[in-house]
C-alpha cells in the first residue's frame, strides 16, 4: 500500500505558519521541539544556526527510509542514517506496515518511534525552508 505525498500547498502553509509565529513578540520565549525539548530563542525560524541549517537539510522523510530499504541498504545502515540524520514525522499504522514489508526489523522502528531522532523546532523549520526551496526550484523549472 502506498501512501500518498501530501500537496505541497501543505508545506507551504505550514512553513508560513511558522515563519510568521516566529514573528510575534512572544517568539522570544523557549519554544518546544517536537521531542519536548526547550528551543533557545536564537535557534527559532530566521535565526537558525549552522547545526540547525546542517541537520534540518538532511532530515530524513519515511518514504526515504522507505527507498532505503528497497534498494537493499543493510538495517544497520538505515538505522545509523535514522540517527544521525533524523526523521522529519512520527510514524503511523500505515507507515509501519509498509516499513516492516520491506524489512525493517523492531530495532529500526524503534528508532523511529524515539522522539530522540525527531528534529528539534529549529531543525524542522530548516528542513521546512529546504521542502520550499526544492519546490520553488521545480515550478521554476516547470514554467520554463
Amino acid at each position: 500500500m502506498r501512501v500518498p505525498f501530501l500537496p505541497s500547498t501543505f508545506f507551504l502553509g505550514f512553513f508560513a505558519v511558522l515563519l510568521f509565529s516566529a514573528c510575534k513578540p512572544e517568539a522570544s520565549a523557549p519554544a518546544a521541539g517536537k521531542n519536548g525539548s526547550a528551543t533557545p530563542a536564537a535557534a527559532l525560524p530566521g535565526k537558525l544556526t549552522e547545526k540547525d541549517l546542517k541537520v534540518g537539510r538532511n532530515v530524513m522523510a519515511i518514504s526515504d527510509v522507505v527507498a532505503e530499504l528497497r534498494a537493499g541498504v543493510p538495517r544497520e545502515t538505515v538505522l545509523e542514517h535514522v540517527r544521525s540524520r533524523r526523521i522529519a514525522t512520527n510514524i503511523v499504522e500505515a507507515n509501519e506496515l509498509e516499513l516492516a514489508a520491506n524489512g525493517a526489523g523492531r530495532e529500526l522502528m524503534s528508532a523511529l518511534k524515539d522522539p530522540k531522532n525527531l528534529p528539534t523546532a529549529a531543525e524542522e523549520a530548516a528542513y521546512m525552508e529546504a521542502v520550499v526551496d526544492e519546490q520553488r526550484s521545480a515550478q521554476a523549472k516547470r514554467s520554463r
